[in-house]
């Protein structure tokens, strides 16, 4: 073989070094633009999953009631809203159905108007809710926020709410 095909045959099928720097500089063009995006998505998507799961707290406590057939409570953990809740049959504080931590830091709670307690009878209505039409409102920096509150019926429902 000769040494002039052979050079022709191996030429190497690589990026060179300026086409390298060129996708690299792209890229953290892009990165630089979509980081502050993903900030404001994830806490957004902190504030839902604060919600969702007071939401699915209260749920809980409706269906133990129901299923139970006896009064089932749902009450903050004794630090606030913020500090997480719990949901116990209401006989019996001392043996927990459910618990939930602490919301998230970057997630504010304005729980002054939901003080004390839901209670769900066995037929899962809220006759004794000291939340009145206020219910728990979870905040963001951004004064965007997420209520949730409970009818007398017993339904349960997540509104977009405005943040002071």
């Amino acid at each position: 073989m000769d040494v002039k095909q052979m050079s022709l045959n191996s030429k190497s099928k690589a990026f060179t070094l300026p086409e390298l720097m060129i996708v690299t500089a792209i890229i953290a063009v892009v990165a630089a633009f979509a980081v502050p995006g993903l900030s404001q998505f994830v806490d957004s998507n902190r504030l839902t999953a604060s919600a969702n799961d007071l939401y699915s707290s209260l749920s809980i406590a409706r269906s133990e009631a129901i299923k139970r057939n006896t009064s089932v409570t749902l009450a903050n953990s004794g630090s606030g809203w913020s500090g997480g809740w719990e949901v116990y049959e209401t006989a019996t504080p001392a043996i927990k159905i459910y618990q939930q931590n602490e919301v998230g830091k970057s997630i504010s709670v304005d729980s002054s108007s939901a003080t004390g307690t839901v209670v769900f009878n066995s037929a899962g209505q809220s006759r004794t809710n000291h939340w009145g039409t206020n219910g728990v409102t979870f905040c963001r920096t951004n004064k965007k926020g997420k209520k949730v509150d409970v009818a007398p019926s017993g339904s349960i429902r997540i509104t977009e709410a405005t943040c002071s």
